[in-house]
Formats: structure tokens, sequence, C-alpha cells
């Protein structure tokens, strides 16, 4: 995810979405993924330019197979009327049925043409669609981690409703932009495709909606909780490491308080890398990557102790509707 976030940043900072460029950028706070962070502001600027380029584009592929039919359509009408004029010519010559079939192939050969110009263009544009669609989603997933990341246990129950709302409206869209994806890819005719504002006027409580929420969440705890178990152990082997270092340490003084001895078989012992090791240097950069991962520890059990708190909102949320459904 650092990369996804990295990469939206480079998109405001090169001027993709004019009037960012400028922008002063917050600096990171102490938080899951490191890298620079985007304002709220500024991810609804890339969310709504990928979604404004997402609907320009499934409606050029929309009047595309419009198009294409009526041209399809077009060039049967022409390969008729050519088929039919070379079988009478074969059996009465006419000067004039020449030249209108002269004129029925120019015409044949140029709609031809145009087919195949704009087959390339749509194969284009359908890939960019496909791309976007993936950025998006992309997107969508990156916002709702850094929603997450920033919560905190002590929040009020307004703002913790709020954050609910939040990222269920991004887990929606994600999945309807999804959903628009594997539909296009499916088809090679799009009969009735979703449109992304449509997403504008669904409830955010019904219980399909809800339900994405909450596995989504679920999804985001299990990954939360693999994660402090990983930095739990990486914890624990620098902790090893320093205490060995201490014993290297001791080891080291130990050595240079023997009597000197020309034959004492230093070179053998590789005394210089075992220095290397005891190092203040080295000590300072094993403490400071224990610092490092036991803050991530202490964000991560925060962002896990805040989304068992949106749980509990979500789920509340459903037994209310499945209470009034049972009256």
């Amino acid at each position: 995810m650092n990369l996804k976030l990295s990469f939206l940043t480079l998109i405001l900072l090169t001027g993709w979405f004019g009037g960012f460029a400028a922008t002063a950028w917050p600096q990171p706070a102490p938080a899951m993924s490191s890298g620079a962070t985007l304002t709220e502001a500024q991810w609804l600027a890339v969310q709504a330019r990928f979604e404004a380029d997402i609907s320009t584009l499934l409606t050029w592929l929309k009047d595309y197979q419009t198009n294409k039919a009526v041209l399809a359509s077009d060039i049967a009408d022409l390969q008729s009327k050519t088929t039919q004029l070379r079988s009478e010519l074969r059996t009465d010559s006419n000067v004039f049925k020449e030249i209108r079939l002269k004129e029925l192939l120019n015409e044949l050969k140029d709609k031809l043409e145009d087919n195949s110009k704009m087959a390339r263009e749509a194969d284009a544009k359908q890939k960019e669609f496909e791309q976007k669609c993936i950025n998006l989603s992309d997107i969508y997933n990156s916002h709702i981690e850094m929603l997450l990341a920033q919560g905190d246990i002590t929040e009020s129950a307004t703002t913790l409703d709020a954050k609910v709302n939040q990222v269920t409206d991004l887990a929606r869209k994600r999945n309807r932009v999804q959903t628009l994806l594997s539909q296009y890819r499916q088809k090679d005719r799009i009969d009735e495709p979703m449109q992304l504002n449509a997403v504008e006027v669904l409830k955010t409580n019904d219980r399909e909606t809800l339900q994405l929420t909450m596995d989504l969440f679920k999804d985001r705890q299990k990954i939360i909780k693999e994660q402090i178990g990983k930095w739990t152990l990486e914890m624990e082997s620098i902790r090893n490491e320093l205490k060995l270092q201490g014993e290297m340490k001791d080891f080291l003084k130990d050595v240079h308080s023997m009597n000197a001895d020309s034959n004492f078989p230093q070179n053998d012992l590789k005394q210089d890398d075992i220095e290397f090791l005891s190092t203040d240097s080295h000590k300072k950069k094993l403490n400071d990557r224990l610092n490092e991962v036991q803050q991530r520890i202490l964000q991560g059990q925060k962002e896990d102790a805040q989304i068992d708190l949106l749980l509990t909102k979500v789920k509340g949320r459903l037994d209310r509707m499945n209470e009034g459904k049972r009256l």
C-alpha cells in the first residue's frame, strides 16, 4: 500500500489534477504506512477525477457499440448489393451497373476502413477504461486504509458513526466499480451498463451494503492482526540481538583485559567483525528500528481496537434492520 499512496502523491505533484501541484503537503503522522499522506480534500479530488474519466470512457464505449451496430448494418447492406450486382454483370454486361458497382465498392472500402479504425480506437479506450477502474478501486482501498489508520478508540460515537458511513460509501463504490469492470470484461456488448453516479442514490444503510462493510472491516482486521504478529516477532528478534550485542561487548572487555600475548589468535576470531557488531552506531540502529516497530505495533493495536468499535456499530445497524423486518 505504501507504493500506491506514493503513486497517488506523485500524480498530484506532477500536475495531473491541476491546481494541486503547488499544494503544501502535510507531514505524515505515525501510521501503518510510511510515505506522504493526502488530505481528505485531495483524496476526494483524486477520486472525482478518476470517476469522471471512467464515466466519460463508459459513455464513449456505449456510443461505440451503437455506432458499431449501425456500421455493421451498412457494411452488410453494401456487401449484399455488390454481390447482387456482380451476379447480374456475369449475365448482363452493363456500363451503368459497372459504374454503380465501383461506387459501391469504394463506399464499402471506406466503411471497412472506418470499422477498422473504430475497432482500434475502441480497443485503446477499453484498455484505458479497465486500467482506470483498477486504479480507482486501489484509490478506494487506500482511502479506506487511511481512514482506519487515523482512528482512535477515544473517538466519540458520532465520529465513529460518520466513519462507518464514509467507509461504507467507499466500499460500496469500490464494489460497484469492480462489478462494472467485471461486467464489461465478460460482455462484448454493454446492454445496460451501470453508471458510476448511480451509487450516489443508493442508501448507505441497506442490508447488502452494511454486510459488505462488515466483511471489509473483518478482512482489514485480519490483515492488521497478522501484521502485528510479524512486528512482534521482529521486536523480539531485535531485543535478542541487543542482548547478544551486550554479551559480545562484555566478551571483548574480557579479551582486552587479558595479558597481551603475541600468540593470541585475534585474526582467527575475526575480532574486527565482533567489534563492529558491538559498536554504539550499530546499537543505535537496532534501537531506532525497535522504536519504529513498537510504534507500528501500538498503531496497529489502536486500529484493531477501533475496528472492533466500528464492527459493533455496523452489527448494531444490521440488528436493528432485522428487528424491524421481524416486526
